[in-house]
């Protein structure tokens, strides 16, 4: 289990360290580390127990309740090509705000947050025109990090909508 991912608060003050590199927050899924900058992040938290709602995109497990908010939960294994598994006690849920809306990505491990620089990072065209979402890769200390372009993520939260009474807990993919 991952110390830092237990229910920690992320800061939104800049430090001296933030206002000259930009930060990310860093998961897992698979083994396989992907990022979202820290900027949008706002918490992270163990996961919980979803509500599924009926003709939600396949992406979407369902929602949660965050202290008396619903909020839309992602599946990053989906949204990310992973196969879909149970969710397991360590996985987590990154707490984020996109597109004006908050959500949750389901994640299979949170690892911390790192800095990037122009020279850690090489963009996508640049490697191979065409990649879909992925907008870069960052070098980082452990290996390499997928960033990918989250426009649509959001876009995708701002879609969904709570079941009608008498067809929550169904779900057509």
């Amino acid at each position: 289990m991952n110390a830092f991912a237990e229910s920690q608060q992320i800061s939104s003050k800049p430090t001296l360290e933030s206002t000259t590199r930009a930060a990310l927050l860093v998961f897992a899924l698979e083994g396989q580390r992907y990022a979202l900058p820290l900027e949008i992040a706002e918490r992270v938290v163990p996961a919980v127990a979803v509500t599924s709602i009926s003709q939600a995109p396949a992406t979407v497990l369902g929602v949660i309740n965050l202290h008396g908010e619903i909020v839309p939960v992602i599946s990053g294994r989906k949204w990310f090509g992973w196969p879909e598994r149970p969710v397991r006690l360590s996985d987590r849920m990154i707490i984020a705000r996109m597109a004006g809306r908050k959500l949750a990505l389901l994640v299979d491990d949170v690892i911390g947050v790192a800095a990037r620089t122009g020279a850690d990072e090489v963009r996508s065209n640049d490697l191979l025109p065409g990649l879909g979402s992925l907008a870069s890769v960052v070098k980082g200390n452990d290996g390499l990090i997928l960033l990918h372009h989250l426009d649509d993520l959001g876009l995708l939260a701002r879609q969904i909508q709570p079941s009608q009474p008498g067809t929550a807990g169904t779900k057509t993919s």
